[in-house]
Order: C-alpha cells, then sequence, then structure tokens
C-alpha cells in the first residue's frame, strides 16, 4: 500500500514538473495601420473608363476581370 501510494505522489509531482516545462509565452500582436486617403469621385467617366468598365463586367469581375479591363485599356492606348 505505501508503493502504491508513493507511486501516485511521484506520478502527480512529475507531471506537473513536465507540464510547468511546456507553458508557452503569448507575445501580443500589434498592427499598425497606414492613413487612408479618400479621392472624390465625381462620377465623369472617360470614354477609356467606360470601356475598361465594360471589359471587366463582361469578364464576370474578380481577377479575370482587372485582366480584361487592363487589356481593353492597352489595345485602345488608355
Amino acid at each position: 500500500m505505501k508503493k502504491l501510494f508513493f507511486s501516485a505522489i511521484a506520478l502527480v509531482a512529475f507531471s506537473v514538473v513536465s507540464t510547468a516545462k511546456n507553458v508557452e509565452e503569448k507575445k501580443a500582436e500589434t498592427k499598425e495601420f497606414k492613413e487612408t486617403v479618400r479621392i472624390e469621385d465625381d462620377n465623369q467617366r472617360t470614354p477609356c473608363d467606360a470601356g475598361w468598365i465594360q471589359a471587366y463586367e463582361n469578364a464576370g469581375g474578380g481577377a479575370a476581370g482587372w485582366a480584361a479591363g487592363d487589356a481593353w485599356a492597352s489595345a485602345h492606348n488608355c
């Protein structure tokens, strides 16, 4: 019975020691944000703007739309 009691105490003691070494340090993360600048939009579109937007929408938007709009602008010297 004494061996069982001693073994239980030793098991608990070694468990506490092993978990104490596994404590992770957590560092606070900070993020810096750059100031954004808003540009007033007068809703006046040039023919180049209109063509780019039309190509973007025809391609379905997203990355394909950007590529299509840029290709259209390059082809029309905008």
